[in-house]
């Protein structure tokens, strides 16, 4: 399924959360995610998919 990443509110670091819609899927600490940060913080683009505990990131698909 397609998700969403955000960062939780509050100071840093902060846990990341998986989303899809307004339903919060999975919240991930900030000391396990260093490297999706690392993706996060390049700007690059990304699609997002989770399939059971499997995050994916790609870059998006042109049509």
């Amino acid at each position: 399924m397609p998700v969403q990443l955000r960062f939780t509110e509050g100071p840093a670091p902060a846990a990341l959360i998986l989303a899809s819609g307004e339903n919060t899927l999975a919240v991930i600490p900030a000391d396990v995610y260093p490297d999706v940060t690392s993706v996060i913080d390049s700007g690059i683009d990304t699609d997002a998919t989770l399939i059971g505990n499997l995050l994916t990131l790609r870059l998006p698909t042109s049509d």
